[in-house]
């Protein structure tokens, strides 16, 4: 049988972690849970920390998606929800860190290329 806390109650007790005092999202959701259910609290805490440029569109959506399955199947249910979540947004993370290297150096080189040709048409 199921006799997990209902997703808001542990949202706010994960608000209230030491860890997550400072972390928007959560912040936020826990927030909204007083007259919202968890989906359209997670949701709007997403959005807005979207707009807000926190967080990418391509995880936007990620995230919207778990928000939308969380609290909907048994323990095993949502153990393998969270699972699936996480990989896909550890991937995420791990393609927007290569883009980064890759696009950092670049900019580096670029800076450096184009500091080169003005000393040159200074000369």
């Amino acid at each position: 049988s199921y006799t997990a806390q209902p997703m808001s109650e542990l949202w706010r007790r994960l608000a209230q972690s030491e860890g997550l005092r400072n972390f928007s999202l959560v912040q936020d959701t826990a927030a909204a849970l007083e007259s919202s259910p968890f989906a359209v609290a997670f949701g709007a805490a997403v959005e807005r920390a979207a707009g807000e440029g926190r967080v990418l569109p391509v995880t936007r959506e990620t995230l919207l998606a778990f928000g939308e399955g969380c609290g909907h199947t048994d323990l095993e249910g949502q153990h393998a929800h969270i699972a699936y979540y996480r990989t896909q947004l550890a991937a995420q993370q791990e393609e927007t860190r290569r883009r980064y290297q890759e696009q950092g150096r670049v900019y580096r080189v670029l800076g450096l290329t184009g500091g080169v040709a003005l000393a040159l048409l200074l000369m």
